[in-house]
């Protein structure tokens, strides 16, 4: 219903030139994708949506230009990712998030130009059980949050195409750079997370002294986030979202 030249869709609605897809809704130029709704010039994807430029994606959603990748979310210029989310041009990710410019990384977090590591944070290697806790906290503080370089997220909330009109929207970024490693466009996404999840993260990164000294400025390269703390130099606890958040001294 309502397509307009595609061929051989079942249970298809609202396409555009998008050919061989099986229910999968409000697709732009994308091909052969199944149970995959309002992906643009994206091919071959399985119950994954949202993607922009994207192929050959399982399960993942809200990607741009990046193919291949297993369950992992918000990836930008980023291949071949399992269970990663939120990487920027970083590729063959295991299980890692918020990674820059990074290569072949089991079990990371928040790193940068890096190749074949794991269990590492913030750029220095770490036990298996540390680095579960701080994802877990820092996952609860960004409660669902993930730097998508495109409207994904707000054209999710407002449902995909089921029927083609000339005014249908797409996923598209928020601002094109065409410069690897793709940084203004990670801190454009980056700077969309609301102020006060920014100053948890922050706070909560800053009180973990485990961590390398440089983990802040870590932190500001990958995300381009610097705040101050309110004249609180190292707070002793941080409490959001009804969880308390102890420094470990």
């Amino acid at each position: 219903m309502g397509n307009i030249n595609n061929d051989d869709n079942n249970g298809s609605d609202g396409n555009n030139y998008s050919h061989g897809n099986n229910y999968s809704n409000g697709n732009n130029y994308s091909d052969g994708n199944n149970h995959s709704n309002g992906n643009n010039y994206s091919h071959g994807n399985n119950h994954s949506y949202g993607n922009n430029r994207s192929r050959g994606n399982n399960y993942s959603n809200g990607n741009n230009f990046s193919d291949g990748n297993n369950r992992s979310n918000g990836n930008n210029f980023s291949d071949g990712n399992n269970f990663s989310d939120g990487n920027n041009c970083s590729h063959g990710n295991n299980h890692s998030l918020f990674l820059h410019n990074c290569r072949g990384t089991h079990k990371c977090v928040f790193c940068y130009d890096k190749e074949g590591i794991a269990y590492s944070l913030f750029n220095q290697k770490y036990d298996e059980d540390s680095g579960f806790k701080l994802l877990k906290n820092i996952t609860n503080i960004l409660d669902g949050w993930l730097p998508y370089t495109t409207n994904y997220k707000e054209l999710q909330e407002k449902g995909w195409n089921t029927n083609y009109t000339e005014s249908n929207e797409y996923v598209k970024e928020y601002i094109t750079n065409d410069d690897c490693p793709y940084t203004k466009q990670y801190h454009d996404a980056w700077s969309r997370l609301d102020n006060t999840k920014k100053q948890a993260l922050w706070d909560y990164i800053k009180s973990q002294d485990w961590l390398p000294a440089d983990r802040l400025e870590t932190f500001t390269k990958i995300t381009g986030i610097k705040l101050d703390n309110g004249g609180v130099e190292n707070p002793k606890e941080i409490i959001f979202n009804n969880c308390k958040y102890i420094r470990s001294d």
